[in-house]
């Protein structure tokens, strides 16, 4: 029994030698020795086996109880306390970066939340502009060209009426008078007419010296954009022309029938003879695009066979075709903008010399030529005459209903009024919101509250001024002057909370996901002040920007 007992717990045997000799001695003592010692080693076997029993037992119990204080390690020997303290603070770790890991994981969940709440926004502004689009075309209307696109499209063609100049024109002045003849200036003077008055020597001598030296270019540029605006922008129908035996003239009866027509239609109804315009304009836009290139190349081609001669370089073969061909590309891009213009109902008008004034720093209508170097508080140029028109005012009058051709229609002037701003608003008190100002109310019922701005500026800088209306921006909706303090109107809500007290106060955490979205928006801001209004912010701080009862964050007081 203690033998079988022995082989299941898995004892230890005894030797072989022991056990033989135990039975020898159980053999030589008498029998009731042997009985004896038998009972006494049953009871001991027992006590043994009780024993092991018991250990078994205890490893059974050890199996079942991993959790148990006795830890062992693989080879059977006890873990230390010191190293269970390590597994224990390496556990700890664990579970902390784990739930660093979590909250990151969060963190990023929400901002691509907030991303994908912004992706479906611009979707969903995309749809209703693509919406509108389809919604002019069926109904046989034209967008109406923003005021802001026009601005930059005439600074682009004045930019490649100076590149090219700029390019082709003699150097100097003295190149200039030792080659050209009497005959070759009295031709560049016939052909300035209205944007210059007077001889030869008139104009050399009564410029400044910096731009005298470069005269040349000057009377290259006027040449140029007195050519592309009299005989493109001045006429709705160029395009109908065709070349007539006489080689300097353009015209085509059909052209000539539908401007003298429109001239006897303005007589009779200002208003529905522009609607007329617009609308054949319009129909026959896509048809005529190819005779707006053709009659663009043959008036580029008549131009550069002209006086301009005189006043340039000496070209070789393959720099004469080089610059034929980016004359013809001005030309073209002009003829483009010009119909794209006349399709509107605005209606224009070119001004040259005798539409001007004398000069003054503060007008509106004129500016210096860039060599004179002229700053916005500079008035040593003013009172003096105009010498030459380098290039023309472009004055637009009527809007996009067809009416108000008695008024010029450019935003600015909406936007801006010679006037004290008590004629409409009362001024309340002193006010910080995103910059100091003051409280306005405005003279009507229920007293409409604006925020105003007081600043110094020019009457020139009028053209510096846009109304905006943006949803990241505290949006200007007036500019009033009065002895020489301008006043700016904004748009005021007091629901709106400046983002540096937010951020001030202890019950507010930005999240990362906050900052995201707060930058985002400001972005959005930034990115229509840019492109649309053409001007720098500069550094925008907490204190700049206002958050919306809506959750909008703007952008305050532009113009800063």
């Amino acid at each position: 029994m203690g033998k079988a007992m022995s082989d299941i717990i898995g004892l230890k045997k005894p030797e072989k030698k022991k056990t033989t000799e135990s039975s020898n001695r159980q053999q030589d003592s008498s029998p009731k020795e042997r009985t004896s010692r038998a009972t006494k080693r049953v009871q001991v076997s027992s006590e043994k086996n009780q024993g092991k029993s018991d250990d078994a037992e205890n490893a059974l119990q050890v199996l079942k109880e991993p959790e148990s204080s006795h830890e062992v390690e693989d080879d059977g020997q006890p873990i230390s306390k010191s190293e269970m303290d390590n597994n224990a603070a390496s556990n700890e770790d664990s579970a902390t970066r784990i739930a660093e890991l979590e909250e990151e994981i969060r963190c990023l969940q929400g901002q691509l939340k907030s991303y994908d709440e912004g992706y479906r926004s611009l979707q969903q502004q995309l749809r209703d502009a693509q919406e509108g689009a389809f919604r002019a075309l069926k109904k046989g209307t034209w967008m109406p060209k923003e005021d802001y696109r026009v601005r930059d499209e005439f600074a682009k063609l004045e930019e490649n009426i100076r590149n090219w100049a700029k390019a082709y024109a003699l150097s100097d002045i003295s190149t200039l008078q030792a080659k050209i003849t009497e005959t070759e200036k009295n031709s560049v003077l016939s052909k300035l007419d209205g944007y210059y008055d007077g001889d030869w020597d008139r104009l050399v001598s009564c410029t400044k010296a910096l731009v005298q030296k470069r005269l040349p270019r000057i009377l290259v540029q006027a040449l140029l954009a007195k050519d592309i605006f009299d005989n493109i922008f001045d006429n709705p129908f160029f395009f109908f022309n065709e070349e007539t035996e006489n080689k300097e003239k353009f015209r085509s009866p059909f052209g000539t029938q539908l401007v003298a027509l429109y001239n006897e239609m303005e007589k009779v109804n200002e208003a529905q003879a522009h609607v007329w315009r617009s609308d054949t304009l319009r129909l026959l836009n896509v048809k005529t695009q190819d005779a707006r290139q053709r009659i663009s190349i043959k008036r580029a081609e008549a131009f550069f066979q002209g006086p301009v001669q005189s006043l340039c370089t000496d070209l070789t073969d393959s720099e004469k075709t080089k610059c034929k061909e980016e004359l013809q590309e001005v030309y073209i891009w002009a003829a483009d903008l010009s119909a794209s213009l006349w399709t509107q109902r605005t209606y224009m008008r070119n001004d040259g010399l005798r539409q001007l004034d004398e000069f003054s720093i503060e007008s509106p209508e004129m500016v210096a030529h860039p060599l004179y170097r002229l700053d916005d508080e500079d008035h040593s140029m003013d009172s003096k005459g105009v010498v030459l028109v380098v290039y023309p005012l472009v004055t637009a009058y009527g809007n996009d209903d067809g009416d108000l051709y008695d008024q010029k229609t450019s935003p600015d002037d909406l936007l801006w009024k010679e006037e004290d701003p008590s004629t409409k608003y009362i001024l309340s008190h002193k006010f910080n919101q995103a910059g100091a100002g003051w409280i306005g109310f405005e003279n009507c019922q229920g007293l409409r509250t604006v925020f105003v701005k007081i600043v110094k500026t020019t009457g020139r800088q009028k053209l510096q001024f846009h109304k905006t209306d943006q949803i990241n921006l505290v949006n200007l909706q007036e500019v009033f002057h009065s002895k020489n303090v301008t006043y700016l109107i904004y748009d005021f809500d007091r629901c709106d909370l400046p983002l540096s007290m937010i951020h001030a106060s202890p019950n507010v955490q930005f999240t990362e996901a906050d900052i995201a979205i707060v930058c985002r928006l400001v972005l959005t801001g930034l990115q229509y002040i840019h492109e649309k209004l053409k001007i720098s912010h500069g550094s925008i701080k907490l204190l700049d920007l206002v958050l919306s009862q809506s959750g909008q964050v703007k952008i305050g007081m532009v113009p800063n």
